[in-house]
């Protein structure tokens, strides 16, 4: 294989990775499945390894996403050992932080704090602003019993067990600092999932026009980042409250 060969499937790489990206970031799964999977061979035809701990940190997500936890910790690991190999230290945030989602998501919070403070140190000293404002996210969803905006609909609310798991001042705290670097960086997206978890807050405050508010408000910035499928998530708890309301609207009459 020629020098010039190699730099032009480096080239093509390069595009597939970014392009699956993107489409992760857009919730578009499937096909960023399709695209890393282009990719991978590629990666181990150019003998580019950190483009293959790219690849198995994104196909990583996407078997988290699809429910399969082992798999994506393999996957996880597999992109660590590359990143340590090459002393990458944004990748190692970055796959600490998906380890410590995985924590989570099992039930095991000591184990994914663990995770995302060792994460947190490493981003304060690299002044790695997204890395801690994802990471802020993420420790607000554990100060929250562990749930993202999409593990239920809000306006069904939450049971008597799972609210003595809640420590709402601390989630509200980490997620009004996640949204206020997210948009100091620019982080559209980023600041769309903060606000989406505050109308949690706000709903457990009973405040349902409060929470009406600040998912206009994410469902307004998923729209702007092309997110459909988080869009239409939030736009689904949005038709939730509303009809709430109406409901207990009619009793007052």
């Amino acid at each position: 294989m020629t020098d010039i060969h190699i730099a032009k499937q480096k080239k093509v790489l390069a595009n597939l990775i970014r392009e699956a990206e993107e489409c992760l970031t857009r919730g578009k799964l499937r096909k960023a499945d399709h695209l890393f999977g282009r990719a991978l061979p590629l990666a181990d035809e150019t003998n580019h390894i950190e483009s293959t701990a790219s690849i198995c940190r994104g196909l990583g997500l996407i078997a988290q996403v699809g429910g399969d936890l082992e798999g994506a910790e393999k996957l996880y690991n597999s992109a660590l050992s590359i990143y340590e190999l090459v002393q990458d230290k944004n990748g190692l945030i970055t796959v600490y932080l998906s380890l410590g989602t995985i924590a989570k998501i099992q039930g095991d919070m000591e184990k994914a704090t663990q995770l995302y403070n060792k994460s947190l140190e490493s981003c304060e000293a690299l002044g790695n602003k997204e890395g801690i404002a994802t990471i802020y996210y993420n420790l607000g969803e554990i100060a929250f019993g562990g749930m993202s905006p999409p593990d239920r609909d809000i306006a069904f609310g939450f049971t008597a067990d799972e609210m003595k798991n809640f420590d709402i001042d601390k989630a509200e705290s980490y997620f009004s600092k996640s949204i206020a670097l997210h948009e100091e960086i620019g982080n559209k997206l980023g600041a769309a999932h903060g606000y989406a978890s505050l109308a949690n807050i706000a709903m457990v405050n009973l405040d349902t026009a409060a929470a009406e508010k600040i998912l206009r408000k994410a469902i307004s910035l998923f729209g702007e980042v092309g997110a459909t499928e988080y869009q239409r998530q939030a736009k689904k708890h949005l038709m939730s409250l509303q009809r709430m309301d109406d409901f207990f609207s009619g009793w007052d009459k």
